[in-house]
């Protein structure tokens, strides 16, 4: 990752109070003016009990309950002055944080022009694929948190609200149904879509069987641990589900009241694990991009600014540019889960497809061989040798990994 992005995470980071990012600098400012609230309603109880007792001439010393009622204004004037610090204290921190963010990360991605760098534009014709990512991104992401379950309502909703072609929105739609349901606590609608003794299938199980101890029936949860585990324990060798239904049977077996305390967050950590891999398994069946191409698209952007900065710094000192418009001047080093390979590229030398264990490469005349391929002509990386395709004579060291982006 490129130092620019690790700035913007540090930055980002500075909003919360610690790794946790449910607890915002602005947060605070909820969670003081509901205690203030509850304060408000306690004093006003006080002060409603001193107004019946005043009506109905109970007030036997006058002194006395003058005193308390100075006593609670006082407490108001306090309470008042202490939430009023508080938000005070916690807006400003917001907002030097966010003067902060903007000078250190933000400011950061306009120190230049990108159209001074990039010269060769996108054609106007390249706008409907960046519309078509946009949509896909929406689809991809949100389709769970429509409000809505019914198939032509989120197709129309998604058109309506964000513009969304129909046909991209149909890819996602059973996906966010699922979803729908995993979060209302329904089970049944991706256990029949999982395939059978596949990693999500055991995942659901276990989630269910924490739920059924969570409803205090320690009988009925162990029971459905042995009616549809064992099968799959057999037919796997895998440490982790041993090891994750041992725990769990261990809970159910001599685990007291005390040991229950914290499955509450279990069901919440197993239940976001089973829509990542549901979510994952899901795209993968419908061929379609676990991470959505815009996502991709910007991350790879944002890794690559600190390049365009350096080559920006050196085409003004140097008077140089480049006219190629299909490849930069400058090797961009992105995460390996942004450059999928294409699964069907064959080595025209080998005729052998290429793998993560022989990826493709390319040479200094940019004709594309296998690992395997290189590896054979220059003896190990021995010695100089002449591409298979043209005149030009390589070396091992020149040669590049080549990927294939899936964007």
């Amino acid at each position: 990752m490129s130092q620019l992005l690790e700035n913007l995470d540090t930055e980002f980071k500075r909003f919360y109070d610690g790794d946790d990012i449910r607890n915002h600098v602005l947060k605070k400012c909820l969670t003081e003016t509901h205690e203030f609230k509850l304060q408000l309603k306690k004093l006003k109880a006080h002060l409603n009990k001193q107004q019946q007792e005043l009506q109905s001439g109970k007030v036997e010393d006058e002194a006395s309950f003058n005193k308390k009622r100075q006593l609670i204004s006082e407490k108001l004037r306090k309470t008042h002055n202490a939430w009023d610090a508080n938000i005070r204290k916690s807006c400003k921190a917001a907002i030097v944080q966010q003067n902060r963010f903007e000078k250190h990360a933000v400011s950061k991605l306009f120190d230049f022009e990108l159209e001074k760098v990039y010269t060769n534009r996108l054609p106007p014709h390249a706008k409907e694929y960046v519309a078509s990512a946009i949509g896909k991104h929406l689809a991809r992401y949100n389709i769970s948190n429509v409000p809505m379950r019914e198939r032509a309502e989120i197709v129309n909703y998604m058109k309506t609200l964000y513009g969304v072609d129909e046909h991209i929105t149909e890819e996602y739609v059973e996906m966010g149904q699922i979803i729908q349901d995993l979060k209302s606590g329904s089970l049944e609608s991706c256990m029949k879509w999982c395939t059978p003794g596949s990693n999500l299938q055991f995942e659901l199980y276990l989630l269910k069987a924490k739920q059924l101890l969570l409803s205090g029936d320690k009988l009925l949860s162990y029971n459905y641990v042995m009616e549809n585990i064992p099968d799959m324990m057999i037919k796997t060798r895998k440490y982790c589900i041993r090891r994750d239904i041992g725990a769990l049977l261990g809970k159910i077996v001599v685990g007291g009241e005390e040991r229950f305390h914290l499955l509450e967050e279990e069901i919440k950590a197993q239940l976001e694990k089973c829509i990542a891999l549901f979510t994952k398994d899901y795209c993968k069946a419908n061929n379609l991009l676990y991470d959505s191409s815009l996502f991709l698209i910007l991350l790879s952007g944002i890794i690559s600014f600190q390049f365009f900065i350096k080559y920006q710094t050196i085409r003004a000192a140097s008077h140089v540019d480049w006219s190629t418009e299909d490849e930069l001047p400058f090797h961009v080093k992105l995460p390996d889960f942004v450059c999928n390979f294409h699964p069907v590229f064959i080595c025209p030398v080998l005729k052998e497809e290429t793998t993560i264990e022989n990826p493709p490469y390319s040479l200094p005349c940019h004709h594309i061989i296998s690992k395997k391929s290189l590896d054979k002509l220059s003896t190990n990386g021995t010695c100089n040798f002449k591409c298979p395709y043209c005149p030009i004579m390589a070396s091992k060291a020149k040669t590049k990994k080549v990927n294939f982006a899936r964007l």
